[in-house]
């Protein structure tokens, strides 16, 4: 009932008002770049706020295991997973306060020679800890485009600890994809395509940590398909979006928002152990 009544309403629209509300399409819709915040795409952990009723960050119907946007609180079945298109990657050095206080105090760069003077722990667990006692943790921050019903959403999926490994993965994954053979200028020729020429299936798994039967959740990637712009007018609108986002993150344009404020808690989302 309630479709009839909206559709009869549309079908009473004079022209003018049509001619009106086509005139506000998108009208206050777009924002400087640092205006906006880009969302992380990250995993549900068992004990994460995102599943828990009193915290603020619940996320109704969300599961252990499942992929969520932190910002828009849309989720996904972490076994059947999202098909995503990196378009950027760039490795932090994040400095961490230690548990049980834990807090992000600020995102070392790569140039500076604090890091030379890290200090590798391994009990109770592998760390790397620097000169004044806090924590370096390893961040690769990939900037994507989730492809959703059609939509192409622009998010940072950051791996860190644990999901560091399947980054570096990942990468050498992207290094090696196989070139295409396409027609230009008359002759056929071979195009590699670059990062963001290519649609990647992420997953959650279920694994064990060393020397113990905990299990913990982690991801999984596997390549879709390489884009066609050559062949497929589809995958042409698709690569030019990516490479816009690309070129938009390697400029500067684009930057993902701040780990955390320096007095907010360590979240299990953010360093799973």
């Amino acid at each position: 009932m309630a479709n009839e009544v909206v559709q009869a309403k549309g079908t009473a629209l004079s022209a003018d008002i049509m001619s009106d509300l086509m005139q506000d399409s998108g009208e206050g819709t777009v924002f400087n770049s640092d205006e906006m915040q880009i969302p992380y795409i990250r995993m549900a952990q068992t004990g994460n706020p995102q599943l828990k009723k009193q915290e603020g960050k619940y996320i109704n119907g969300l599961a252990a295991g499942d992929i969520f946007n932190n910002l828009t609180n849309q989720y996904w079945d972490g076994e059947k997973g999202i098909k995503v298109i990196p378009c950027f990657m760039v490795t932090k050095y994040i400095e961490w306060i230690p548990k049980p206080v834990g807090g992000f105090v600020r995102e070392i760069p790569p140039a500076d020679p604090i890091l030379t003077e890290v200090t590798r722990v391994t009990e109770p667990a592998i760390k790397d800890i620097l000169p004044n006692g806090n924590e370096m943790v390893v961040t690769d921050n990939i900037f994507c485009l989730v492809m959703d019903d059609g939509n192409l959403q622009p998010a940072v999926i950051d791996m860190k600890v644990s999901s560091l490994k399947v980054s570096r993965r990942w990468k050498t994954q992207i290094a090696m994809m196989p070139s295409l053979e396409v027609t230009y200028e008359g002759k056929v020729v071979k195009w590699k395509p670059p990062s963001f020429g290519s649609v990647w299936n992420l997953t959650v798994v279920t694994e064990t940590k060393k020397n113990s039967t905990e299990t913990y959740y982690n991801y999984s990637v596997q390549r879709d398909q390489i884009l066609n712009p050559w062949v497929n007018p589809e995958d042409k609108e698709i690569y030019d979006e990516a490479k816009l986002f690309h070129l938009s993150v390697k400029s500067g344009e684009v930057k993902a928002a701040p780990e955390e404020t320096p007095t907010a808690p360590l979240k299990n989302d953010d360093i799973p152990f």
